[in-house]
């Protein structure tokens, strides 16, 4: 903090202009005070600078001439030297670890998270915000022991590292992706129609039987709710709509304690068909799917399903750069909405879709919110693997949903433009 004094000499004043510069000569408006203001104070300025500063009075008719300069230079910042302690590490499910930690700093910045997995050199995993005390990191390799240590930080530098901590993940790796743990676990709706569509068909695995919400007019939004049962890896999900019934704005949230939830995935749909998607994998034992805008007057829905992660790639359709620009010749046996790449990307990005028979592909995209931002694609292609570019337009950095609709052929994947 920097305190500026002066002399008030004016009697027509109605304010004063208070002018800083930190270097570069280019003197700037900070704050304008009330008349017979006399002193004010500077806060949050960096560390280690020299602030030069000036004032002036003004009023209705003009400004005066500016007062003489003064400097003052703000003191260095000490380093976060209180490195946490206690640092532990608890395996939460078969393939996610979490840390927690004692915070002992008072100036730091953020937390500095390391890991290394058996060669001994640890790497920053992730730089997370002050006062930080714990950290979850999941979708790890099964069979695996790592270690970890946390730094508080600040402009100044690092503290000495925390304690060392490990865990170890499970040899069978439980979190198969290609099992649904959704399936027949413990299921909460927010409504329902009849008994005769209830919500404890949502995860039954019978495609004959589905839940059907009240009418939205009545309770609005709806939710379904799924207890996993202990605390698992998820990065996958689909959600089998019942014909037109579905939702034209949903959000996908997990939680481990049914009060904080969390988004991991915003879905918009103007079609029907089943919805499958991918997010960042992440330890939870609860799922929820809200709905808060929908196409008809209830929500239909045969299945809600979720994995581990994406499927094996032994199950996906195989492409590269090297043989994008023969893709159309390639031979595939399933429809698939491939991931984009590069991801993040600018300004352009490219997006792999596979074909097993020739069909009309539409492939649009959607910002977080719903909004429909680019239709890239409306035509026939053959079997095949085909590519489609997007290259935004006057659109803000962020996340935005690529979905690929080919006959019942439903999927949506995630992207990230960065300016």
């Amino acid at each position: 903090i920097i305190d500026l004094t002066w002399t008030d000499i004016a009697n027509d004043v109605t304010g004063y202009v208070v002018e800083y510069h930190n270097g570069d000569g280019n003197f700037a408006t900070i704050e304008v005070l009330s008349a017979n203001a006399t002193s004010y104070s500077d806060a949050g300025l960096a560390a280690s600078t020299t602030y030069h500063y000036r004032v002036k009075a003004t009023n209705g008719f003009g400004d005066s001439g500016y007062s003489n300069e003064a400097s003052a230079t703000t003191d260095d910042l000490p380093p976060a030297r209180a490195a946490p302690t206690s640092l532990t590490a608890t395996l939460s499910a078969p393939t996610t670890i979490q840390l927690a930690w004692t915070d002992n700093a008072n100036n730091e910045t953020g937390y500095k998270v390391e890991r290394h997995s058996g060669d001994g050199n640890f790497a920053v995993l992730e730089t997370i915000a002050p006062n930080t005390t714990d950290y979850t990191d999941a979708g790890l390799s099964a069979s695996t022991t790592y270690t970890y240590r946390v730094r508080a930080v600040n402009d100044a530098g690092d503290s000495d590292p925390s304690n060392e901590a490990s865990a170890t993940t499970d040899a069978s790796n439980a979190a198969d992706p290609t099992v649904n743990l959704a399936l027949n676990q413990t299921v909460t709706v927010s409504s329902e129609d009849s008994p005769e569509e209830a919500g404890t068909f949502v995860n039954d695995g019978d495609l004959d039987s589905y839940w059907n919400s009240a009418d939205v007019e009545e309770l609005f939004p709806e939710w379904a709710k799924i207890d996993l049962g202990q605390v698992e890896t998820l990065g996958r999900a689909i959600i089998r709509w019942k014909s037109k019934d579905y939702a034209e704005v949903y959000e996908f949230q997990v939680s481990n304690d049914e009060s904080n939830w969390t988004t991991v995935y915003y879905g918009a749909k103007d079609d029907t068909g089943d919805d499958e998607f991918e997010f960042t994998q992440t330890a939870a034992r609860y799922v929820r799917l809200y709905m808060t805008q929908a196409r008809k007057g209830a929500y239909k829905i045969y299945e809600i399903e979720v994995y581990s992660g994406p499927e094996p790639l032994a199950k996906r359709p195989a492409i590269s750069e090297e043989n994008s620009a023969h893709s159309s010749q390639l031979t595939v046996d399933s429809f698939a909405l491939l991931q984009n790449y590069p991801n993040p990307f600018n300004p352009s990005t490219k997006i792999p879709f596979a074909l097993p028979e020739a069909k009309k592909v539409k492939i649009t995209v959607f910002d977080v919110t719903g909004r429909k931002v680019a239709t890239l694609v409306n035509r026939k292609f053959g079997p095949g693997v085909h590519e489609v570019e997007f290259a935004p337009q006057n659109l803000p950095s962020g996340a935005y949903f690529v979905r690929m609709r080919a006959g019942k052929f439903r999927q949506t994947r995630k992207m990230a433009y960065v300016r």
